[in-house]
């Protein structure tokens, strides 16, 4: 997975909205070999939310916080 976000890494606002951090989610969701959708459903959110932040959309930060915890220690990320 990406070396720049390899480890802890300290999630601020200014981050969720980083490019790079962005493509990164996309990333780890590919390798894990599950579709937006499926993910989405397995993490109990719905499909379009994981689909605009893999856009780059600005709907991470706007989320609850226990969504985004859930989403990104699926992917890997540890706060």
């Amino acid at each position: 997975m990406g070396g720049k976000f390899e480890g802890k890494v300290k999630i601020t606002e200014e981050l969720l909205f980083d490019e790079e951090f962005i493509a990164e989610l996309k990333r780890r969701r590919e390798t894990l070999g599950v579709s937006a959708t499926r993910f989405a459903r397995m993490l109990g959110l719905r499909p379009h939310w994981v689909l605009r932040v893999e856009q780059g959309k600005d709907y991470l930060a706007r989320k609850p916080y226990y969504l985004v915890k859930r989403y990104l220690r699926a992917l890997g990320f540890d706060e």
